[in-house]
């Protein structure tokens, strides 16, 4: 399974061999994984693995935000991990820090809210307003209003809203 854009070949797409799954996520600001199809493609994953039909190798371009967050989205649904567990595990396995896009990281807490029943301003297990703040004071923007943006007007899984307190 690929999780990224169409622009690296793959040379096995048309092999009788390899089953060959494409998943068109963009690493920008605003994809959102959740109206991308990650439900289909956990379960996908699921599938393939559960039935034994052949060994699952998930990449994208760098594999350090869409491949990860594919992955970390997959443990949170197949294993019922906690995003925080889930980010340990794959960060584990990769043995170097992720640098996941700032709205995958809202749409994975949104994940783990929906999938854990939790209710609006719950807090994700994971805290990733640190990644927030480096990327967006990168951009210009004040620690106290990416903090805000997150928090408040974001509710940790509203990219959208929090983009606009931050970009208007």
């Amino acid at each position: 399974m690929t999780s990224g854009s169409s622009l690296v070949a793959n040379v096995f797409e048309h092999s009788h061999r390899v089953k060959y799954v494409h998943y068109a996520l963009v690493d920008q600001l605003g994809e959102n994984i959740l109206t991308k199809g990650i439900r289909e493609r956990t379960r996908l994953l699921s599938e393939c693995l559960a039935n034994g039909e052949c060994p699952v190798l998930v990449h994208c371009n760098a594999g350090l935000s869409r491949s990860a967050t594919v992955l970390i989205a997959w443990l949170m649904a197949a294993h019922s991990l906690t995003l925080s567990s889930a980010i340990e595990r794959v960060s584990a396995c990769r043995g170097r820090p992720l640098h996941i896009n700032p709205s995958f990281w809202m749409a994975l807490a949104a994940w783990e809210r929906e999938l854990r029943g939790w209710p609006p301003r719950t807090p994700p297990s994971f805290n990733f307003r640190p990644a927030w703040v480096e990327h967006f004071e990168a951009m210009g923007c004040a620690r106290d209003q990416i903090e805000r943006a997150v928090r408040d007007e974001g509710d940790w899984v509203d990219f959208d809203r929090a983009f606009n307190v931050l970009f208007g």
